[in-house]
């Protein structure tokens, strides 16, 4: 699959509620009891040094919250970026590279809450 371990694989209930947070739509809801935890590495310009180019970001979620997150593609390949804002700046990781369906599933489980 997408480098998530097998709970990804179970279909999501669509919260009744609206997200808690902002309201948006593209806002993530709070992360629930046992999530699917994903392994974030730094990005490190990663996209320039694999492809020579910054990656094309596909769609995003607000930032009402210290923790935001972007879908990103560049050559075929699809990642999820997740930023943190720290005292320091911006820290950006990137998830596990993946196919876009993968980076489809992992972003349902972002924005419902199964994945952080």
């Amino acid at each position: 699959m997408s480098g998530l371990d097998a709970a990804s694989d179970r279909l999501l209930p669509v919260p009744a509620q609206r997200w808690p947070r902002c309201g948006e739509p593209h806002c993530p809801a709070p992360a629930r009891p046992k999530p699917v935890t994903v392994t974030w590495e730094l990005e490190a310009d990663w996209w320039r040094r694999r492809f020579g180019k910054a990656a094309r970001v596909l769609r995003h979620t607000c930032l009402c919250q210290p923790v935001s997150y972007e879908e990103l593609t560049c050559g075929g390949v699809y990642r999820i970026r997740r930023i943190i804002a720290a005292n320091t700046g911006l820290l950006h990781y990137l998830s596990p590279q993946t196919t876009q369906r993968g980076a489809d599933e992992l972003w349902d489980l972002i924005i419902h809450g199964a994945a952080i």
